[in-house]
């Protein structure tokens, strides 16, 4: 049975393991950060979560704040709010075989349902290669509202906004 639950300073190894197996698997992160326990905890972030299964990590996802840019202030005119009233769904990853299991869902709900209760709107966006992750979005009822070049990105690649079904 898959448990969702806040993320420790004690699962960070864990974490930073699940998440390479997704960069090997998907290429997510598209490149491998120098440091991934800083990279999953950045500065924006305001909460995490780790995913169980039988008491071992098999996903993880995070609430943060948006960064000042182009996503940020499409998700705001969308809603029309100000962007400090967003909080952005960032670095939902599953370990490969642990998917097909709602793991990706319950975490998604998770994050979803914390940003609101903090008062706030949901917003994320998600780079075209991660068609698995896209998938789920769109199956989960969120909302492609736009989308973004980034130059760290393949030039044939960009990064999707989504909204969740009931905002915008």
């Amino acid at each position: 049975m898959i448990t969702v639950r806040r993320r420790l300073a004690a699962d960070m190894d864990a974490c930073v393991s699940v998440l390479r197996q997704v960069h090997e698997h998907d290429q997510y992160p598209l490149v491998w950060p120098a440091d991934p326990g800083a990279w999953l905890s950045g500065s924006r972030q305001v909460a995490a979560w780790v995913a169980c299964d039988a008491g071992a990590a098999c996903g993880h996802v995070a609430l943060a704040t948006p960064r000042p840019g182009e996503a940020a202030a499409a998700w705001a005119t969308q809603l029309r709010v100000d962007p400090a009233e967003l909080l952005c769904v960032a670095l939902l990853f599953v370990a490969p075989l642990a998917r097909g299991n709602g793991t990706g869902a319950l975490l998604l709900d998770t994050a979803l349902a914390d940003a609101r209760a903090r008062g706030k709107r949901a917003a994320l966006e998600v780079v075209t290669l991660n068609r698995r992750a896209i998938a789920l979005y769109l199956a989960k009822g969120w909302r492609c509202i736009g989308s973004v070049r980034y130059d760290w990105l393949p030039p044939d690649e960009e990064a999707r906004l989504f909204l969740p079904p009931d905002q915008g």
